[in-house]
């Protein structure tokens, strides 16, 4: 009888080994996927400072210039600003849907 409980027992650990391999491998992507998304948010970061600091230069140039500034070169500076707003808008929309694809993917 002893042998009988004892082939139950080997293999009820053998399941729950198997149950605590397939978690560690999802903890694992799991931490992959999060290291990922860290290096890509560092990344956006770097993306939107740099937009940001070209447009407090072309604003700081208008302002302080503008009565020295032709009108082509307030023009150059403006459209300057507004290419960049325009880049930040496309990396917050990229911030977006890595979020979007995020929570997706959660929920799976």
């Amino acid at each position: 009888m002893s042998s009988n409980r004892e082939p139950v027992h080997i293999t009820s650990l053998l399941q729950l080994l198997q149950i605590l391999m397939e978690q560690n491998a999802q903890l694992r992507h799991e931490i992959n996927q999060n290291a990922y998304q860290h290096r890509t948010c560092l990344t956006k970061l770097t993306e939107i400072r740099t937009p940001l600091t070209v447009i407090r230069t072309s604003s700081n140039i208008v302002q302080r210039y503008y009565e020295q500034l032709t009108p082509e070169k307030r023009q150059q500076h403006l459209k300057t600003i507004d290419d960049q707003v325009d880049a930040i808008t496309t990396v917050l929309d990229q911030i977006g849907k890595i979020k979007s694809h995020h929570r997706h993917a959660n929920d799976t």
